[in-house]
């Protein structure tokens, strides 16, 4: 079944929130623009943090995604596309 995508966005958002605690309102000061932007390495993530935030978001969407395709992800924009595209099948 199709995943709208505010929700996998919010979902995603939810994931990295408790795993790098941040505050609840840290990324409502991003709009759609300021997401394609993000980089991911400004999210100050290691190693560990960002294999628990994978472990997470495969549990949560009941997906498996290919360390490949992590790799090319810069941006949260392009973490939530690659979410979106494996939910969804694009």
């Amino acid at each position: 079944m199709p995943m709208d995508r505010n929700e996998i966005k919010n979902r995603f958002y939810t994931i990295l929130k408790h795993q790098l605690c941040l505050d609840n309102n840290y990324f409502s000061q991003f709009s759609e623009d300021g997401e394609n932007k993000l980089l991911i390495e400004e999210l100050h993530a290691d190693a560990l943090d960002w294999y628990e935030i994978l472990a997470a978001i495969e549990i949560e969407f009941d997906i498996i995604i290919k360390d490949k395709k992590v790799e090319k992800c810069k941006t949260l924009y392009d973490f939530i596309n690659l979410i979106d595209n494996t939910i969804n099948k694009k």
